[in-house]
Formats: C-alpha cells, sequence, structure tokens
C-alpha cells in the first residue's frame, strides 16, 4: 500500500511540475510588456527576468518545453502500474470483471491520469497564467531562468533546430508583429465597454489619432475670417472691432497680411499702458510664429509646447500667408468643440433628417459623420472643409442654390459670404437609392 501511496504522490507532484510550467509559458507570453517594465522600475528583479526571457521567445520557450518533456518522461516510466496492479487485484474479485481486470485497470488508470494532467497540468494553469499574467510572470520568471541555465546545451539545440524550421518555411527573418492603431482602437473600446474608461475619454483617444494624421491646413482659421490690426491703427476707434471678436491676440501688420511684423496680445498691452506712459504698439509686439500648411497638426502642438507661443500663422508653398491656428484649435481637435459666447455649432441635425452645416466644417469629420469610405481622389488630396468638397465637386466658384450629389448624400449650397461657401445643406438618401 506504501509503494501505491508513494506512486500516487509522485505522480500528482509531475502533474503540478508540469502545470506550474504550462502556467509560466502563458503568463510570460501574455504578460504586458508595459507592466513588467512597470514593475521593474520600481526594483522587481523577477519581471525584470520575465521581459528577458519574453525579449527571447525561442529560447524561453524551449526551456519550458524540454521541462515538459521530462515530466512526460518521467510520468512515462512510473506510469501508474504499481496502481493498475493493486486495481486489477480488487477487480479480480468483481467475477465478470475478472477476466478483464488488467485491461480495464491499466485503461482506468492511464484516463484517470490523463484527465488530471489535462485539467490540472495543462487547462487550469494557463487560465490562471492568462488571467494573472504580470505578477505570476514576474514571479516565476527568475526559476525559469535557472532552469535555463543548467538546460543550456539542450536549449540551445532546440532554438538552433526550430529556427532552422522556420528558415526552411521561409519564416526566418519575420520580425514580431508591431501594435496597430486599429488594435489600439480596439483596446479602449472594450476599456469602455468594461468601465474601466470613460466614454470622453474614448473619444479623445480617437480624436488623438485622427488629429496624428491631420495637417496644420486642417485647422486653419482662413486668411478672410482673421481680424488684424496695422500698425498704423488707431486702437480706440479699433476697440469694439476687437472686443466684438473675442480673440486675445491678433496679428500685427504693416499694411496688409503679407507683411505680419508680430503678434499682439491686448492684456498684455492694456496692462502696460496702464502702468506706462506713452506706450507704443510696437513696443508690446511678441514675435509671430510662421509654420507651413503641411506641418502635422501633432508638430505643431509640439512648437506650441517649446516656444510658449500661442498663435501660429500659417503660410504656403510660396509664402503667402493662408490664416492662422492657435492653441485652441489644436485643443478643440482633441477634446471637441469649446464653448463660447456665440454657441454656433458648425452642424446642425434638422427635424427632416438633414443637416446645416457651416462651409468650414473639417472634412474629415464629415466624412466619418456620413460613413464615407472614400472621397473623390481631386477632393481628398486638395482640400480640407466642406466648402471645398462643395467647389472641387463643382469644379468652380460656388453659388447658392447650387446641388452636388456624391454618393448617398445630396448636398446644397444655401449662403454664400463672397466667394467663401457659408452653410450646406447635407440630406442623406437611404443606401438603397444610390
Amino acid at each position: 500500500m506504501g509503494t501505491v501511496a508513494t506512486e500516487v504522490i509522485i505522480i500528482l507532484l509531475l502533474i503540478a511540475i508540469n502545470g506550474g510550467l504550462a502556467m509560466t509559458e502563458m503568463a510570460v507570453v501574455s504578460a504586458r510588456r508595459a507592466g513588467l517594465r512597470q514593475r521593474a522600475e520600481t526594483g522587481d528583479r523577477g519581471a525584470e527576468a520575465a521581459l528577458a526571457l519574453a525579449e527571447e521567445p525561442g529560447r524561453f520557450l524551449s526551456t519550458v518545453q524540454i521541462g515538459i518533456t521530462l515530466v512526460g518522461i518521467l510520468a512515462g516510466a512510473f506510469g501508474g502500474a504499481t496502481i493498475a496492479r493493486t486495481l486489477a487485484a480488487t477487480l479480480d474479485q468483481i467475477p465478470f470483471l475478472a477476466r478483464y481486470s488488467q485491461s480495464v485497470s491499466v485503461v482506468l488508470v492511464v484516463v484517470v491520469i490523463s484527465y488530471l494532467t489535462l485539467v490540472l497540468g495543462e487547462l487550469a494553469p494557463k487560465q490562471v497564467g492568462l488571467k494573472r499574467a504580470e505578477e505570476i510572470a514576474a514571479r516565476t520568471a527568475r526559476p525559469m531562468t535557472g532552469l535555463a541555465r543548467l538546460t543550456w546545451p539542450l536549449v540551445r539545440v532546440l532554438n538552433l533546430s526550430s529556427n532552422g524550421v522556420l528558415r526552411l518555411l521561409g519564416l526566418g527573418n519575420l520580425t514580431p508583429e508591431k501594435v496597430t492603431e486599429d488594435e489600439i482602437r480596439l483596446l479602449v473600446r472594450q476599456g469602455t465597454t468594461a468601465g474601466v474608461l470613460e466614454p470622453i475619454e474614448e473619444e479623445i483617444v480617437t480624436q488623438l489619432f485622427r488629429l496624428s494624421d491631420r495637417t496644420v491646413a486642417a485647422l486653419v482659421t482662413p486668411r478672410p475670417d482673421i481680424v488684424w490690426i496695422d500698425r498704423n491703427d488707431d486702437l480706440e476707434q479699433r476697440w469694439p472691432q476687437l472686443l466684438n471678436s473675442e480673440h486675445s491676440r491678433f496679428p500685427v501688420v504693416d499694411g496688409d497680411l503679407d507683411n505680419v511684423i508680430g503678434v499682439l496680445r491686448l492684456k498684455e498691452y492694456l496692462r502696460r499702458r496702464h502702468q506706462e506712459e506713452g506706450v507704443t504698439l510696437d513696443a508690446v509686439l511678441q514675435p509671430a510664429l510662421f509654420v507651413p500648411e503641411t506641418m502635422p497638426a501633432l508638430a505643431l502642438l509640439e512648437r506650441f509646447r517649446t516656444t510658449a507661443s500661442k498663435m501660429a500663422l500659417v503660410i504656403d508653398e510660396f509664402g503667402g500667408l493662408v490664416g492662422l491656428v492657435t492653441i485652441n484649435d489644436v485643443v478643440e481637435a482633441i477634446v471637441g468643440d469649446l464653448p463660447d459666447s456665440a454657441g454656433d455649432s458648425e452642424a446642425v441635425a434638422r427635424a427632416d433628417g438633414s443637416w446645416l452645416i457651416d462651409g468650414s466644417f473639417p472634412l474629415d469629420e464629415f466624412q466619418e459623420m456620413f460613413n464615407l469610405r472614400e472621397l473623390p481622389e481631386d477632393v481628398a488630396e486638395s482640400f480640407q472643409t466642406v466648402g471645398g468638397l462643395i467647389m472641387g465637386g463643382l469644379g468652380r466658384l460656388p453659388a447658392t442654390g447650387d446641388l452636388l450629389e456624391w454618393r448617398h448624400l445630396q448636398m446644397e449650397v444655401v449662403d454664400m459670404d463672397g466667394r467663401r461657401v457659408d452653410k450646406v445643406l447635407v440630406t442623406p438618401r437611404p443606401l438603397h437609392e444610390e
């Protein structure tokens, strides 16, 4: 009986070792690298070891496989033979089973050991390793590193052999897949669904990805809409216009917008005028920040941060001023429109299902709003606003009443501001009518 108990203990111990190896394998493979690095930065040496194993997956997996193979060999050596003989002796006492006692006992022992190995040595440990990956990887990585050192000749041979097979299959030079933007979006969406993230946080992440694909030209306030000051202006007469504009900074020019000499911060000018007699406009001007319209929007945000500027003047390839961008424009592109006293929305839904949209509404947001997978090539490459879409689609300057149809949308110009499209009525049609 003592021999049977010893064999049972050995088999259970081997199953437990197999489970530990399987759990470690799953934990190290599935652990988030960022989480392990964070643990390592706090002095967790186990996390450092786990990161080292994750950086060499071939060596790590070879070590795990050696351990599992050794467990399998030992399990085969014991194999429950003593248990089977003891069970067969018991079955001999049952008349209708006596004839088959040896076969039945062997089958029963094999089935039970296999079941326990699958459940306790594979499935359950792997699920635990998956659910608590970082913690378990940090705890088991150092023993696994020790096993790798003990078995390094075998690990080396197995690693070289597996790499050779990969090369034969044409997979030898493959680099690990990088995390894609779509995968990050999916993770953020799952986090929102699970309640880990707030919907506004998901929206901000989405807007940041969108901003990374946009240039300064997509955020610009066009030249005709700029409120500017001539250095020779009488500011006393300009106060009503400047205050009603609700801006705090204004380009200062010498003659026209093609000769900007600086930026006036209205609050600073008023403070200086209160403290000093006869302060001039030129004395309080700040240097103007000029950027190309092709600059990435995120690069502009970095320029704002490093230069402490809050406004950038946007120029085209010929050096002409096309508009300006403020830090508020960039922030609004991330968090959405900030409220102001005007309260005007760029897109207003109407009761009949149509939309009244400002001509300066960003084209990429318009495309997402109406689920347009593509735009006409010449329009997508040349224009940044809905007004530009109308102009590009018509091939001429628009006029009030002009109609443009694209996919399932009918767009009507309902108001012009000079030569600029001011308002567009967009009427979606059922998709089957396309």
